[in-house]
């Protein structure tokens, strides 16, 4: 198989999707295109097992049931059998009958077996069908039922499968799935066939008489694992958390998720932290932070959480969150590796390039030569297999297989007894766990394991893979950097087998004697590389106790980077007994070493109060003297303090100057950060040209609220030339991991076609996208466009549930549309109070229309207690923002002296600003003051203009002043008022045209005829 399928599998079961993880552990059962390997592919398939997957559910069970990879354990067997047959798969129901009827992991129980047969022939199990033939063999007549004879209208067959001897054969990959090309090209038309080496078949059950058959009854797990977390249950606030990222408990919610998996963390569970770390790391659910993404991993690394240890490593590697540290990367490796991790192995050698700890390996290689050398096991020939390539199973074989040899079926044998249980420690749950440690395959093919009685095992019918985490957006790593760690598998170099360095294998550690004679005579820096070794099993059989006592000899002879890693063992108790208040001791004589990783840690330590009391200025100190060895992480962290004031004087100044410091080396957090004080002037003068650099640098480090706050920019043009198509790939791309302000704004690019064509339909799809997860913007826009029919069904009462929703969020302008809406009657019912409320809350955050119906509420004594006073300063609000009424009803108050002092003056300066705006009312009451010489001087010629235009449009006053004004005036003055009053019209006529233009151009968006 093409390395390069291999990788897009890995790559996938990486990120945790649950079918390629299937995939991998079928193929390390078969050994192709991947070394043989039950242990390896055991544990992918508990992984996809986590997530529900059936065939891997079936899979799994097959290899406890058999013992590969795993101690066997029928009874886990059973378990994972009857969790595929619940979801209907064939094989996984013909097993769990055949464990009935033979009491295999379960008590005997006919009447169980008889269900499982059943549903199984009723999706055209022709073996569950002849098993049922037997079972009725010994079963009284009056017992006896008819035997299915095919899938019931009822049951959805599963794909046609290919029958085969032993369960471990090729998977099929899901047909459903389109992207990416199948890993396995399969052949037309190839003969399905596939043989192995004989199994012996178990005996026929003993007869036995039988009830009336039920079905296994079944709680509802969902509601359960809910009751557990509301509960405090550490283990099920996790499961519910990736319940909800799944989809599980409806559409992937990740805020909702994160909500969970932080509890979850909150109580230590390390998977939990783990996840936590990722969800940061990504920004999925949170803001993107990888500071609080290291912080998160190195709390579930320092429980022994491979993952995070993996996934730390890597940060330290390529200096996310934490600065460059290749020393630091390859420590986190190595503890991941010593935990059986291929992919930190992998990453091991590739980072050391092979190279060995010269100190460390004399010491090996001076102890081991008096150590014998251990006796390789014995090779076993494995029985051959021969097979043909299915059709329908998408592996290809480098050469066609031979035809199929028939077998000759083996006498059955009576069934062994079975192996005291494996008593092994529950698993945290879930779908996130860190990867169980295992043996690489050795260079010879695995014996054949001695045949068991055993049911006929089919090829699992294939399933469409589950959603997983971090799929939608995979953020872009730096160009010299490895692809980014993802959610819930942080490894990202595939699995390979690891060959043995050629070297002299030390003695295991019961050779205390010997051994620490040499070591007391090393000195401290070769102890600790020594203890390394044991540590992980780097060319010296692995033995933490050993590692510790070394590590600690190192330590206790003054070697810092022993006391940092001492500090590390007694916090996982690893090695030594767990001791926190021992660990930060030990964190304390390292970093007063000036261990820059000790120093940071203990900072850590003191900020969350773990070990030790919260104390932020303890925190301070510590990362203070991190930040001056040039630490990243520190300076950021340090930034971050002084910004919140947090154990240091408040100084946005001091807190600008370490993240730029940080940022200058390359932290993402801190170029977010620093793009953010160059925005709004936190610290530093303020320019949006720097913060779009900064914001710029963060991107394409994958930062996801830098990319957002980028696009901003670019829309409008702050700092950056105005770039509206980039800002929508950007808000785009952002949307797409589930950002509810990207998705917003992407709703808006479409709405006003900027950026992107012109489609209500998805802008309102955007919009709804973002309000689901309470963005008020979204809100509001979705409230508007459904008020108006805009992309969707009209509906005023719909409209009035997005608007108040957004209004009690606080959002200006859906306060102003729902007092609107009250005012009117307009999907609600008509309540003035309510509204003149909701005009208030609006009018105090400068809506000037809702200033504008409050001062005519208070005017009129409408919904609120009359008063005149307080409706004047609401006029004069909206007055100033151009609101015509508000002009001329304040102008009215200054003519007529009420409330306010009687000023003629101020009167025609408010009346001649609504006139401007075509203000009928307002046009007449200037004629008249001109007329009159209120607050002007007075002008028959300026009164006749005024009062001939208004006229002209019908209003009776104006036209009887009007022709009262004309006896008054001279020939010329008439001649002169008139042509002043054509003038007026004709201005008067744009404004009124261009308004109506506007209206059919309103309505013609709004599809009104």
């Amino acid at each position: 198989m093409a390395s390069a399928n291999i990788k897009s599998l890995q790559l996938k079961a990486q990120q945790g999707d649950a079918h390629a993880q299937y995939q991998l552990g079928h193929l390390y059962t078969r050994g192709e295109g991947v070394p043989l390997d039950y242990s390896l592919a055991a544990d992918y398939l508990e992984k996809a097992t986590r997530r529900g997957h059936a065939d891997a559910q079936f899979l799994l069970g097959a290899l406890y049931q058999q013992g590969k990879g795993v101690a066997a354990d029928y009874e886990k067997a059973v378990g994972l059998y009857r969790k595929a047959a619940e979801q209907g798969h064939t094989l996984a129901q013909f097993n769990l009958a055949y464990c009935y009827e033979i009491g295999e992991g379960v008590e005997k129980n006919a009447d169980e077996a008889l269900v499982w047969y059943r549903k199984a022939a009723e999706s055209g199990d022709e073996d569950a069908r002849q098993a049922i033939i037997e079972l009725q063999k010994v079963m009284p007549k009056s017992a006896q039922a008819p035997i299915p004879s095919g899938p019931s209208p009822f049951t959805q067959p599963p794909p046609t499968d290919t029958r085969f001897d032993a369960v471990l054969s090729t998977a099929p990959p899901s047909a459903a799935q389109p992207e990416p090309a199948p890993i396995i090209e399969p052949e037309p038309a190839a003969p399905i066939s596939i043989s192995l080496p004989p199994q012996e078949t178990a005996p026929l059950p003993s007869p036995v008489s039988f009830a009336t058959t039920s079905s296994p009854a079944t709680d509802d797990p969902q509601a359960k694992m809910v009751a557990d977390a509301e509960r405090g249950d550490a283990n099920a606030q996790f499961d519910l958390g990736i319940a909800y990222v799944n989809g599980i408990m409806g559409q992937p919610n990740y805020e909702t998720a994160v909500k969970w998996i932080r509890r979850a963390a909150e109580q230590g569970l390390p998977e939990a932290q783990f996840a936590l770390g990722a969800h940061y790391h990504r920004g999925e659910g949170v803001s993107q932070d990888y500071t609080q993404a290291v912080e998160w991993y190195r709390q579930a690394a320092l429980q022994g959480n491979a993952a995070a240890q993996f996934n730390l490593g890597y940060c330290f590697e390529i200096g996310e969150g934490v600065p460059k540290n290749r020393d630091e990367a390859v420590a986190w490796y190595r503890r991941a590796a010593a935990q059986g991790d291929p992919e930190a192995k992998a990453a091991l050698q590739d980072l050391t390039k092979g190279e060995a700890d010269s100190e460390a390996e004399t010491i090996v290689t001076t102890v081991a030569q008096s150590a014998p050398a251990p006796e390789a096991p014995p090779v076993i020939e494995p029985a051959p297999v021969e097979e043909a390539k299915p059709a329908e199973v998408e592996a290809v074989a480098e050469a066609p297989a031979p035809a199929p040899t028939p077998v000759p079926e083996p006498e059955p044998a009576p069934a062994p007894e079975p192996e005291p249980p494996v008593i092994v420690p529950p698993a945290a749950s879930t779908a996130i766990l860190p990867r169980a440690a295992f043996a690489m395959p050795a260079p010879a093919p695995e014996p054949a394991p001695a045949p068991i009685p055993q049911p006929i095992y089919t090829t699992p019918a294939p399933t469409a893979p589950a959603t997983t985490f971090l799929t939608q957006q995979q953020f872009t790593p730096p160009p010299q950097a490895m692809p980014a760690p993802v959610f819930t598998e942080p490894s990202f170099v595939p699995p390979q087998p690891v060959t043995a360095p050629e070297q002299v294998v030390a003695p295991a550690f019961e050779e205390t004697e010997s051994l620490m004679g040499v070591a007391q005579q090393a000195n401290p820096y070769e102890q600790f590389a020594l203890g390394q070794k044991y540590l992980i099993g780097d060319g010296v059989p692995q033995d933490f106790v050993a590692a510790g006592m070394l590590i600690q000899l190192a330590a206790e002879n003054g070697n810092p980077e022993a006391q940092f890693s001492l500090a590390e063992l007694c916090t996982r108790g690893q090695g030594v007994p767990q001791n926190y208040a021992e660990s930060i001791v030990w964190y304390h004589k390292a970093a007063e070493q000036d261990n820059v990783g000790a120093q940071f840690t203990l900072a850590t330590k003191y900020e969350l109060g773990e070990g030790v009391p919260q104390d932020y200025a303890g925190a301070a100190r510590w990362y203070q003297r991190a930040a001056d060895r040039n630490n990243a992480a520190a300076q950021y962290a340090l930034g971050c303090l002084y910004q919140k004031g947090q154990g240091v004087v408040h100084d946005q100044v001091t807190a600008a100057r370490w993240f730029l410091q940080s940022a200058n080396q390359g932290n993402v957090s801190a170029q977010h950060k620093l793009g953010t004080c160059y925005q709004h002037g936190h610290g530093i003068a303020q320019d949006y040209s720097k913060s779009a650099q900064c914001f710029h640098a963060a991107a394409d480090q994958g930062h996801i609220e830098s990319k957002f706050l980028l696009a901003q920019l670019l829309r409008q043009g702050l700092g950056v030339e105005r770039d509206v198509a980039t800002a929508y790939t950007l808000y785009r791309t952002v949307a797409d991991n589930g950002h509810a302000g990207a998705q917003f704004f992407t709703g808006y690019c479409f709405e006003f076609g900027e950026g992107a064509a012109q489609d209500f339909t998805e802008a309102t799809g955007w919009y709804r996208l973002a309000a689901d997860q309470n963005e008020p913007n979204a809100q509001f826009r979705l409230g508007y466009c459904t008020e108006f029919g805009r992309g969707v069904l009209q509906s005023h009462q719909a409209a009035v549930a997005w608007y108040q929703k957004a209004a009690d969020a606080g959002h200006a302008e859906a306060q102003g549309r729902l007092g609107r809406c009250l005012d009117r009657g307009l999907g609600t019912l008509q309540d003035f109070a309510e509204a003149a409320k909701y005009f208030r809350m609006a009018g105090q955050q400068g809506i000037h229309e809702a200033q504008a119906r409050l001062a005519q509420y208070c005017d009129l004594g409408l919904g609120v207690a009359q008063d005149q006073q307080e409706a004047v300063k609401w006029y004069r609000l909206s007055a100033e923002a151009g609101i015509a009424d508000s002009q001329a009803r304040l102008g009215q108050f200054f003519e007529a002296g009420q409330v306010v002092p009687q000023d003629y003056a101020e009167a025609v300066k408010w009346y001649s600003r609504a006139a401007e705006q075509a203000h009928l009312d307002s046009q007449f009451r200037l004629g008249s003051c001109h007329e009159l010489g209120r607050g002007v001087a007075q002008d028959y010629v300026e009164a006749y203009k005024w009062y001939n235009l208004v006229g002209a449009f019908g209003h009776q006053r104006a036209i009887e002043a009007r022709d009262k004004v004309i006896r008054l005036m001279s020939p010329w003055q008439i001649t002169e008022g008139q042509k002043r009053a054509s003038e007026a019209y004709k201005l008067v006529r744009q404004k009124l045209a261009a308004g109506k233009e506007a209206a059919d151009k309103l309505k013609e968006v709004l599809g009104k005829k």
